[in-house]
C-alpha cells in the first residue's frame, strides 16, 4: 500500500469508528428508554460539524473528509432521533429548541458563504470542529470539581485524542492549516481528559 494512502485511511477509520460510538449510544437509549441524564448536545454538534465539513470536501475534492463527515452526520442525526424519542416531554421541548436553533445557524452559516469558497467554508468548518470537540468540556469540568471520572469514558477520552491528531497530521501533509489547527486543539482537549484519568483513575 503507497505509504500516503496509509494515513487518510487511518484517520478515516479511526473516525468511523469515533462515530460509531453515537450508534451505540442511540440503541441504548432506544434500549432502556431513558437518556440516563446525558446530553444532547455533542449530537447537534457533530451534525452542525460534518455538514460544514461535507460542503468543504466538495469545494477542495478531498474524498476522505467527504465519505467521513457524511457518515458522521447520519449517525449523530440518527442518535439524536434516538436521544429525542427515549426524552421526558419537557426534555423532547428543550432538544427540539436547540436542533432548530442549530438548523437554522447552519443554514444561515452556508447561505452567507460565498458559493464553493474554500476559505470561507474552512473558517465556519473549523469553528464548527472547536465548537464539537469543546461540547464534552461540562464533563471535564465535573470531573475536576468532584475529582472523579466516574462520568467520563476512558475509551472516548482516548479517541478524541487520537482521531484529532490524526487528522492533525493529514492537514499538515496537504498544507491545510483548515484542517490541521483545529484538530490540534481538539487533539490538546482530548489530551486533558486523558490527563484526569491519569490523575484520578477510573473513578
Amino acid at each position: 500500500m503507497d505509504s500516503d494512502a496509509v494515513l487518510p485511511l487511518a484517520a478515516v477509520a479511526t473516525t468511523l469508528a469515533l462515530f460509531g460510538t453515537s450508534i451505540v449510544s442511540a440503541r441504548r437509549y432506544i434500549a432502556t428508554s431513558s437518556t440516563a441524564g446525558e446530553s444532547h448536545i455533542p449530537f447537534l454538534a457533530q451534525f452542525a460539524n460534518c455538514s460544514l465539513w461535507i460542503k468543504y470536501a466538495l469545494a477542495t475534492a478531498d474524498p476522505p473528509v467527504l465519505i467521513v463527515n457524511l457518515a458522521g452526520a447520519a449517525c449523530s442525526l440518527y442518535a439524536a432521533h434516538s436521544f429525542w424519542s427515549a426524552s421526558t416531554h419537557e426534555s423532547r421541548q428543550i432538544v427540539e429548541k436547540h436542533l432548530a436553533i442549530a438548523v437554522v445557524a447552519l443554514v444561515v452559516a452556508l447561505y452567507y458563504v460565498k458559493a464553493w469558497d474554500p476559505d470561507a467554508l474552512g473558517f465556519f468548518a473549523a469553528s464548527g470542529s472547536i465548537a464539537m470537540f469543546a461540547s464534552p468540556l461540562a464533563g471535564l469540568a465535573t470531573a475536576i470539581s468532584t475529582k472523579s471520572t466516574l462520568h467520563m469514558s476512558l475509551p472516548l477520552s482516548l479517541a478524541s485524542t487520537v482521531v484529532p491528531l490524526l487528522w492533525t497530521l493529514y492537514g499538515l501533509s496537504r498544507t491545510d492549516p483548515v484542517m490541521y489547527v483545529p484538530n490540534a486543539i481538539a487533539t490538546v482537549l482530548g489530551g486533558i481528559g486523558l490527563a484526569l484519568f491519569a490523575v484520578y483513575g477510573r473513578r
